[in-house]
């Protein structure tokens, strides 16, 4: 079966639903790419673990004894068991709870009871490590990791995206999470979720009509710089970068000669502009919203939070969320917030708030979404609906704009599917390579 069209506008629903594409994008997408596992800021200090899942392998991403940031398969080298059952914690080793082998925070076998009784006297523990993705690398403190040997460098995959994630991470300075992910099993192909962060505006007016009705976009009373501005002049683009990355920012017109940085202390604006180059400056200056999808999986938003409550000062927020895959009809989405490690108590605490009531498993917008990816699914379940295709042809034919220095390909459009055809073109280019397959599964035949 065909699952993309050579020009990416047309998507069988088997892509999503099919069993068979998920089995195979398991191998070849997960299996090959580079994936994130964790924030830096989650294990500060030697010891730290948390516990993630790294292309449906459960695995401890943790901080050794040394320092140095090590992702290990959480299953013993001896029968397989799980060794660490908590969420996250801190421990120089990890004890099986079936026969007692012992590995330290390296993945290092340390002890066997009862080794020479059981064991032949020749027993080489260093044969029993723990086994761990063979590429981990960490950029900006994000942590990645591929199970492909032969992957690219991790700058190589994210080739022009890096460039804007750095934009985002750097705005504020030495971002950390705040609290312990938020986590919800969600009835849907994880591909849904991340299309719509790659670049769906188009789905605002429809979607979020009664949070935009109430005042979300143009908060006058929070943001008294937007007095004079109107919803026609806001703008908004799609961008392009290579790899399945593709993100889509929304700024507001403002007439202004210095950088604005909504949601921050105005007094901090030129220290914010100071740590970015120019061009990341104007990107990140003047924003409604800014989100994307790090493919295949990984996505972002950063915003001014348009509504905080309870007379709160106006802040900015950054959320980072992943869509695991758990099955065809379902994932696991888990949401990062984080703050700026400059912000005293007080901000931080309104940052989190508004990050929980704008966009949270129960905020103002994603319970809109939630309804429409569940939907859906539900109605992608049958025989003849699976024999249908999804459309992905809004503009088609437009090119790049020629007046934005930015990395990549910019779309001075705000409403498009572009986005969406160059995850899928990405997609569909790995799943049809065999070479991935050969080398992430070991057995050539399979693929």
């Amino acid at each position: 079966m065909t699952r993309v069209t050579a020009d990416v506008t047309r998507v069988s629903r088997r892509s999503y639903w099919g069993r068979g594409e998920f089995d195979s994008e398991m191998e070849r997408v997960f299996g090959r790419c580079w994936l994130f596992a964790a924030h830096e800021s989650e294990i500060p200090s030697p010891g730290d673990y948390v516990t993630r899942k790294l292309g449906g392998e459960d695995v401890i991403v943790v901080r050794d004894e040394t320092g140095d940031v090590r992702i290990l398969l959480n299953s013993c080298t001896h029968r397989g068991n799980q060794l660490c059952r908590a969420d996250m914690g801190n421990s120089s080793h990890f004890r099986c709870s079936y026969h007692g082998w012992t590995f330290s925070n390296k993945g290092t076998l340390r002890g066997v009871p009862e080794r020479k009784q059981v064991f032949d006297a020749d027993f080489d523990k260093s044969k029993y490590n723990l086994v761990g993705p063979p590429n981990v690398d960490v950029f900006h403190g994000l942590i990645f990791a591929s199970w492909d040997p032969e992957a690219p460098s991790l700058l190589d995959e994210l080739g022009d995206m890096a460039w804007y994630l750095e934009a985002v991470l750097d705005k504020a300075g030495d971002l950390q999470v705040v609290g312990p992910p938020a986590r919800a099993l969600v009835r849907t192909n994880w591909k849904l979720g991340a299309e719509n962060f790659a670049g769906d505006g188009y789905h605002l007016g429809t979607t979020h009509k009664s949070p935009i009705d109430l005042g979300t976009y143009l908060n006058t009373e929070a943001f008294p710089q937007l007095d004079d501005v109107s919803m026609d002049a806001m703008r908004g683009r799609c961008i392009v970068a290579g790899n399945g990355h593709t993100l889509r920012v929304q700024h507001y017109g403002l007439e202004t000669e210095e950088p604005v940085f909504l949601g921050y202390p105005e007094e901090r604006w030129a220290d914010i502009a100071s740590g970015l180059d120019p061009r990341q400056a104007d990107l990140m200056s003047r924003i409604s919203v800014l989100h994307g999808n790090v493919f295949p999986n990984l996505s972002f938003i950063d915003a001014a939070a348009l509504y905080s409550g309870d007379d709160t000062p106006a802040v900015s927020y950054v959320q980072l969320r992943q869509w695991q895959p758990v099955d065809e009809m379902h994932c696991e989405l888990i949401m990062f917030a984080l703050v700026p490690r400059w912000y005293d108590e007080e901000q931080r605490a309104h940052s989190q708030r508004a990050n929980l009531r704008m966009v949270g498993l129960a905020g103002i917008f994603d319970t809109d979404d939630f309804q429409n990816w569940t939907s859906v699914a539900d109605m992608s379940r049958g025989r003849v609906s699976q024999s249908t295709d999804f459309v992905y042809a809004g503009g088609v034919g437009i090119t790049p704009a020629d007046d934005v220095d930015w990395p990549g390909a910019v779309y001075d459009v705000d409403h498009s599917e572009v986005n969406q055809r160059e995850m899928f073109r990405r997609w569909s280019e790995l799943l049809d390579d065999d070479s991935i397959c050969a080398r992430t599964t070991g057995k050539a035949d399979r693929c």
